[in-house]
Order: structure tokens, then sequence, then C-alpha cells
């Protein structure tokens, strides 16, 4: 028979504050957890960056203003060539950039709503004169 220890003299484990635990089959394994990041945002690029002791890395993907760009140039084109198949394009875009959160979204959506009803008037003269 095995002696069993006396339990007045049982001492807990020293747990350490800085690592995460995971229970398997009653022995814990420590997995310990970097110390806080310095976030960096960089305004010229738009991207959010992490300083990690290997160096930059980048967090989530820089917005870009393809959208953007895609709305404003078809919101124009809705002056010139048709509001109705320019413009309803440059409003799709405009609140697909919207729903992604990019900041020029706004303006964007007014330029694709104002620049078709615009175009329509422009249009209406034009048809008026022949």
């Amino acid at each position: 028979m095995q002696p069993h220890p006396d339990p007045s003299q049982y001492q807990p484990p020293q747990v350490d504050p800085y690592a995460q635990t995971q229970f398997v089959n009653q022995y814990p394994q420590p997995q310990y957890v970097q110390p806080q990041m310095q976030t960096v945002v960089m305004p010229t690029a738009g991207a959010q960056m992490v300083m990690t002791p290997q160096g930059m890395v980048m967090v989530g993907n820089p917005q870009g203003d393809g959208l953007i760009t895609a709305a404003y140039i078809l919101a124009f084109c809705s002056l010139i060539i048709s509001p109705i198949f320019c413009g309803l394009p440059a409003f799709i875009c405009a609140v697909i950039a919207m729903s992604q959160g990019h900041p020029k979204g706004g303006g964007a959506l007014a330029a694709s709503i104002i620049c078709p009803i615009i175009g329509f008037f422009i249009a209406m003269m034009l048809l008026g004169m022949l």
C-alpha cells in the first residue's frame, strides 16, 4: 500500500497571473500570452499597424478607394451619358462603400444621387430643344 500524503501540508501550486492555463487530464499546461502590443495608426496609408518584437505587422486590409472612385466616375458619367445606366451603378457602389465604413462614402452617395437628377434635367432640356 502507498502512504497517503498529509492533507495539512498540502500547498497549492503557484499560479502565474500572466499565463493562461488549460486543464487536460488534471495537469495544468501553461500557455504564456505576450504582453500587450502597441498599436500605431499610420494616417497616410490608412492601415493599422501593430508593433511586435519581430517588427511592424499590418492588421486588417487598408481601405481601398476603388468603389469610391467608381462611384464618382459613374456619377459624373450620369450627367453626360445616361442618368439611368450610370447613376444606378454609382448609387450601388456608394452604398456598398458606406456599408463597409469607408470615410468618403457619404460624399460618393450624395454625388450618386444628385448627379443623375441633374442629368435627367439636362436630358429633358436637350430633348425639348429637338
